[in-house]
């Protein structure tokens, strides 16, 4: 029976570090300037973090929200702009269960620390 539980615990904290850190795969790291017209730019910082850091033609819906309002982007192409890792990997794989096309994503952030990794992509 113990052997069970640890188990389930286990496989528990598999699935949460999959759905959290592992990439989704076939979604690239991409450059804002070379994106298609008809690709949609969807920005989950939080409202005070993208008004500092504004991207122009993007629809700033944060993340705490994409649940509600992600209807607009049903069958279209997408590029996530996120401030962190976690939250992208999270909105990409709720977005691609809901119909969304992501074919991107963008990781902005002010911090000097994580700029330098934004600005590898």
């Amino acid at each position: 029976m113990v052997t069970i539980t640890i188990a389930f615990m286990l496989l528990f904290i598999l699935v949460w570090f999959y759905r959290r850190v592992v990439p989704v795969r076939g979604v690239k790291c991409t450059n804002l300037q070379h994106l298609k017209e008809e690709t949609k730019k969807l920005d989950i910082r939080d409202y005070h973090i993208a008004s500092h850091d504004p991207v122009t033609g993007a629809t700033n819906i944060p993340f705490a929200y994409i649940k509600r309002y992600y209807q607009p982007f049903i069958g279209s192409e997408v590029i996530i702009i996120s401030n962190d890792v976690v939250a992208k990997n999270l909105c990409i794989r709720f977005l691609k269960q809901k119909g969304v096309h992501v074919t991107g994503y963008y990781i902005s952030n002010s911090d000097n620390k994580e700029k330098k990794f934004a600005e590898l992509c």
